[in-house]
């Protein structure tokens, strides 16, 4: 439902935008803290998933994010309830 009003809203996100939050992401850094294309590829595997679908959901999860947080910041209260 957030994802649908997201798009709605014309809330798109990048695929750098996305590859970014990937690959700052502690989980897929190799024992000298860079990140590391075998660990995320092995990851994919693990959860069965492509990289496609998963920068999809990724761009997804953030358009989202930003939605909430812009709600949080803003929020609006019903006249009846003033």
């Amino acid at each position: 439902l957030l994802v649908e009003e997201a798009k709605k809203l014309g809330l798109e996100v990048s695929d750098e935008a996305a590859i970014n939050e990937i690959s700052s992401n502690p989980q897929f850094r190799d024992d000298k803290g860079q990140f590391s294309r075998a660990i995320f590829l092995a990851f994919l595997k693990n959860i069965g998933e492509t990289e496609q679908s998963l920068l999809r959901k990724m761009r997804e999860g953030i358009a989202v994010r930003a939605l909430v947080e812009t709600l949080m910041a803003n929020p609006a209260v019903p006249a009846p309830l003033l």
